[in-house]
C-alpha cells in the first residue's frame, strides 16, 4: 500500500517502467527507495574494463540503478566500447535499461571571454593584471594560459599565481601522488588539452606529466615564477587574499595568498591598503548570490564572477585609488565544474 501511495520504488522498476517515466516520476521513485539507490558515474572515454562492453553496462551488471556519464563532449560524444550510433546516450540507456544522466563538462568559453575582455584594455595607458587561475578552467584552457604567458612576456602584463597554477605544478612534480587531487579539480581537461587529445581520454599520470614537461618547458618555467602578490603602495593584489589575523600581512603563509577564504573575508583590514582579489566566486560572497555585482567591504574588493561555473568574467580599471570602470561578460552557457 505504501508503494502504491508514493509511486513505484526505483529498485522495483523494470526498463519498461523507466521508458514511461517523467522526470518527476523518476524523482519520486528515488525518494520511495529511501536511500537504497546506487548511482555509478562512468568517465565516457575511459577504456572499457572488458574491451567489448561499456563500463556503464558493467556497472549495471553489478547493481547500478542509475548511470551518470562524465567527460562527454556533446559535440563529439565518445563512449569507449559503444557500437557506433547517431544517438549514443539513447543507446547506453537501451543497453543498460537504466536512467542515464550527463555530468556536463564546460565548453570552450573562458578563452573566448578572456579575449573579448582584453579588447577593453588600453595598452598605451593601463597596466594589465591577470589574477591567476587561467589554467584548469575548461577543455580549451590551454589557449587561456598561453595567452596569459604571451601578454606577460610581450606586453609586460602582470600574471599572478593562482591555486590552479599551483595544483598544475604540483602534478608535474609528483604526478602519481598529486593526480587524484588534480583530477578532482579538472586537471584531466588541462592534461588532455595540452597534449591535443579528446576530452575524456584516460590519463596516465606519469607518462602524461613527462610528455607535458617535454612539450611545454617554457610554460612550466614561467608558471613557477609567478608572484604571490603585487604591492603597489595603497593597492594590494593577491589571488585569494592575505591573512588578516597577523600583525603584518607580509607574514602570510605562501599557500594562503592563493587559498585563503574566511580569515581574509571576515578579517579586519588594517593593512592601510585596498586589496583586490579573486579565487572565491561572488555567488558565495554576496549575500544575495549576485555574481554580476563586485563584493566590496572594508577595503577589500572581490572580482571573481565564477565564469567557469556559468557566472561572469569581470575586469576593472583602477585609477586614483578607486574603481574607474567595470567590464563584465556574462557566461550564457551553463557549465558544471568543481573546485576543492
Amino acid at each position: 500500500m505504501e508503494e502504491e501511495k508514493m509511486g513505484k520504488r526505483l529498485l522495483s522498476c523494470f526498463t519498461s517502467d523507466f521508458n514511461k517515466m517523467s522526470g518527476q516520476d523518476l524523482k519520486n521513485a528515488i525518494k520511495a527507495s529511501e536511500g537504497r539507490t546506487v548511482l555509478s558515474e562512468n568517465v565516457a572515454g575511459r577504456r572499457s574494463v572488458t574491451g567489448d562492453v561499456t563500463n556503464s553496462e558493467l556497472a549495471r551488471a553489478f547493481g547500478a540503478d542509475l548511470i551518470l556519464l562524465n567527460g562527454i563532449d556533446v559535440y563529439n560524444p565518445v563512449i569507449d566500447a559503444l557500437p557506433e550510433s547517431d544517438e549514443p546516450i539513447k543507446l547506453v540507456k537501451k543497453l543498460t535499461g537504466r536512467p542515464v544522466g550527463l555530468n556536463l563538462e564546460p565548453v570552450d568559453l573562458k578563452a573566448d571571454m578572456m579575449e573579448e575582455m582584453l579588447q577593453n584594455w588600453d595598452e598605451t595607458t593601463q597596466q594589465l593584471v591577470f589574477m591567476g587561475d587561467l589554467i584548469d578552467r575548461g577543455p580549451d584552457n590551454k589557449r587561456s594560459v598561453l595567452t596569459g604567458m604571451k601578454y606577460a612576456k610581450e606586453k609586460n602584463a602582470w600574471y599572478m599565481m593562482g591555486n590552479h597554477e599551483v595544483m598544475f605544478l604540483a602534478f608535474i612534480d609528483d604526478p602519481e601522488g598529486r593526480f587524484p587531487h588534480y583530477f578532482r579539480n579538472n586537471g584531466d581537461t588541462t592534461i588532455n588539452d595540452l597534449l591535443g587529445r579528446l576530452q575524456g581520454t584516460p590519463v596516465n599520470p606519469v607518462e602524461d606529466a613527462e610528455a607535458i614537461k617535454a612539450q611545454y618547458p617554457e610554460l612550466i618555467a614561467f608558471l613557477r615564477e609567478r608572484p604571490l602578490f603585487i604591492d603597489e603602495g595603497d593597492l594590494l593584489l593577491a589571488h585569494a587574499g592575505v591573512d588578516l589575523r597577523l600583525d603584518d600581512w607580509h607574514d602570510t603563509e605562501p599557500k594562503d595568498f592563493y587559498w585563503i577564504r574566511e580569515p581574509f573575508h571576515k578579517g579586519v583590514n588594517n593593512t592601510g591598503k585596498t586589496i583586490i582579489f579573486g579565487h572565491t566566486p561572488l555567488r558565495g560572497l554576496n549575500e544575495d548570490g549576485d555574481f554580476m555585482k563586485l563584493w566590496q567591504q572594508d577595503g577589500k574588493i572581490g572580482i571573481d564572477g565564477g565564469a567557469v561555473f556559468g557566472g561572469a568574467l569581470h575586469g576593472i580599471v583602477w585609477s586614483d585609488g578607486q574603481i574607474e570602470k567595470i567590464y563584465s561578460i556574462k557566461n550564457k552557457k551553463p557549465v558544471r565544474f568543481t573546485d576543492d
